[in-house]
């Protein structure tokens, strides 16, 4: 039976408290062997607190009679543990994937944490995080790394190590964290395992991603934001009508919840976007990503949804007539891209405050059915040094005119 959302909430609400599991219950689990093979992360972080995640592997557990297993988290001031600020005990259990998600708070803002986890003799590699400065307080500087598309079966994740040496504050990942395809012509590397279109489907594939060595490193290495785009589901699905693709679930419904309820296990984000806990995504419930936070007084970041919320396309690569709800109707977020980004920044309350900031959110589609924009990319003021894709943002003077919102062939809603 799926968890409803108060019992998600308790969970990662006992999480970030000091062992409060039973002793009975701590003394059953054990691991044969290491059982963090996806290494550790840690996310969503505010000016008090972040989520630490890890993901255990079952086939080395011996869990409880009901199917869970006790682990244990340390957080410190120094990657020796000698100054631990906070410990705790967290369930991790087979309806979640075996997933373990803690939520803290209560912690020092722009303050750098180590973390680790333990199950039974197995201690987990040391991950770093941190806070985020706290709203309006003076910051001087943000260093701030994108990346999205990563396919397994195109090439090795060798980029990650050259973010790494940046040493981003934070990875913002734009969407496609895996590919669904079978990958069975590729040179380099294959997937295995067909089409992914099951629960158990996207498990594996995330299992699979998350074994790459450098992208453990750097989720490991600081907090991440995460958003997504098609591929986390299916090539180019809208809302709930299905994408294009050769082999595709009979119930389309069902595939996206699998496919969300698995992107849940596998990042480090709230047990509050299930809105509706993991049984709401068998009713079309949503996973809220969307939301808005403040760097300091140098940035407010804007994480959008391209994918959840967006229109039904109004023809395929099939060549499919136009249907008749596709035809032209006014803009939902103003009638120009201009007018749209300044009413999204009037509405924040964050429009006071644009000539402290550079770092600004530039809209690729504004037509969805929900009133935010539906997809962005970030644009910034940054260092440029070869091979490298993270940037150095820096509060300049004010600038003579908003962004551009999108790009001359913005497309018409």
């Amino acid at each position: 039976m799926s968890p409803n959302r108060r019992q998600l909430l308790r969970w990662a609400a006992n999480a970030g408290s000091a062992y409060w599991l039973p002793s009975s219950v701590q003394s059953q689990t054990r691991a044969l062997y290491d059982p963090f093979f996806c290494g550790v992360a840690s996310g969503s972080p505010t000016a008090d607190g972040v989520v630490l995640w890890t993901r255990l592997d079952p086939k080395v557990l011996r869990p409880t009679t009901d199917g869970t297993a006790a682990v244990r988290w340390e957080l410190a001031h120094d990657a020796q543990f000698a100054r631990v600020v906070q410990r705790g005990q967290s369930l991790a259990s087979a309806v979640l994937g075996w997933s373990v998600h803690v939520e803290l708070s209560g912690l020092e803002s722009a303050r750098g944490y180590h973390y680790r986890f333990i199950l039974g003799d197995a201690v987990s590699a040391t991950g770093q995080t941190r806070t985020l400065p706290a709203p309006g307080s003076a910051v001087a500087s943000l260093r701030l790394a994108y990346a999205s598309c990563q396919k397994w079966e195109d090439g090795y994740f060798s980029a990650w190590r050259h973010l790494l040496a940046d040493a981003p504050d934070l990875v913002l990942f734009l969407g496609d964290y895996l590919y669904e395809y079978p990958g069975t012509g590729s040179k380099l590397r294959k997937p295995g395992g067909g089409r992914v279109l099951t629960l158990d489907d996207y498990r594996a594939r995330y299992a699979l991603y998350k074994s790459d060595p450098d992208l453990q490193a750097l989720h490991a290495a600081c907090p991440w934001l995460m958003t997504w785009d098609d591929h986390e589901v299916q090539n180019d699905y809208a809302g709930l009508q299905a994408g294009d693709g050769l082999v595709s679930a009979p119930d389309f419904a069902a595939r996206r919840a699998a496919a969300y309820q698995a992107y849940y296990e596998n990042m480090p984000l709230r047990a509050s976007v299930l809105t509706q806990a993991l049984g709401g995504l068998g009713q079309d419930a949503e996973i809220r990503l969307y939301g808005q936070l403040a760097y300091g007084n140098l940035a407010q970041l804007y994480l959008l949804d391209a994918r959840q919320y967006k229109d039904p396309r109004c023809a395929t690569r099939t060549a499919k007539p136009a249907r008749p709800s596709c035809a032209p109707r006014p803009a939902r977020l103003g009638t120009t891209p201009r007018a749209a980004f300044w009413a999204a920044r009037k509405k924040s309350g964050s429009l006071a405050h644009w000539p402290r900031r550079r770092l600004a959110a530039r809209a690729g589609t504004c037509w969805a059915s929900k009133p935010f924009l539906a997809r962005a990319t970030l644009r910034w003021a940054r260092r440029k040094s070869s091979g490298t894709t993270a940037g150095t943002a820096t509060a300049p003077p004010a600038p003579a005119s908003p962004p551009r919102c999108g790009s001359p062939a913005w497309p018409t809603p």
